[in-house]
């Protein structure tokens, strides 16, 4: 019997994430999207403990990225697209805000102090109805607009298009992830750890 090569698993792997979704039904395949849009998450948590530091901030800059992206897509009326970019730029000022006095945090400290910041943050969203709707958030958000890229067709009410979008994007980040660990300033956060 033929070895299979890594390779040949990484294709097998990817082709049953693109046949994944077809064999759902419609709620599994909603979840499939959160899913995947989760793994980015927990993936990310990689980058900063190489430093050797935990944060529990990180799932409330998710979140500032989210209510950001939504906010400018119904407030403003920013296409959803240039919304999600928007709300990525917000979540980078807002994480480089709190790190300046955070960075200066270590250990038990550093942990603390990021939970402390995300339930400052988690707080003003729950207690502030407006703009952010209050407990139970945001309704009546935008839906990503239908395209089609040649073959690729993307339909907004279908979870089977979010998801190849999420898994492209998870997969793109990733693949930075991947290489900024391998970078001399991976090696540095190694160094620091």
């Amino acid at each position: 019997m033929p070895r299979i090569g890594a390779a040949g698993l990484w294709i097998a792997a990817f082709a049953v994430l693109i046949a994944l979704p077809h064999v759902l039904s419609f709620s599994q395949q909603e979840i499939l999207v959160f899913l995947t849009i989760n793994v980015l998450l927990v993936s990310s948590y990689r980058l900063l403990t190489l430093t050797g530091e935990w944060s529990l901030g990180h799932v409330v800059i998710m979140g500032v990225g989210a209510y950001a992206s939504a906010l400018y897509a119904k407030s403003f009326g920013i296409w959803v697209p240039a919304s999600m970019l928007l709300g990525a730029g917000t979540s980078a000022l807002i994480a480089m805000a709190l790190s300046y006095p955070l960075f200066r945090m270590k250990g038990f400290y550093f942990l603390i102090g990021s939970f402390a910041a995300g339930e400052v943050i988690r707080l003003l969203w729950k207690r502030m109805r407006e703009p952010f709707g209050g407990p139970k958030g945001l309704k009546q958000i935008d839906p990503m607009p239908n395209f089609d890229l040649g073959p690729l067709h993307f339909n907004s009410f279908e979870p089977v298009s979010y998801y190849y979008f999420a898994l492209a994007v998870v997969a793109v980040s990733l693949w930075l992830l991947w290489r900024i660990e391998r970078s001399p300033v991976g090696l540095t956060f190694h160094a620091v750890h």
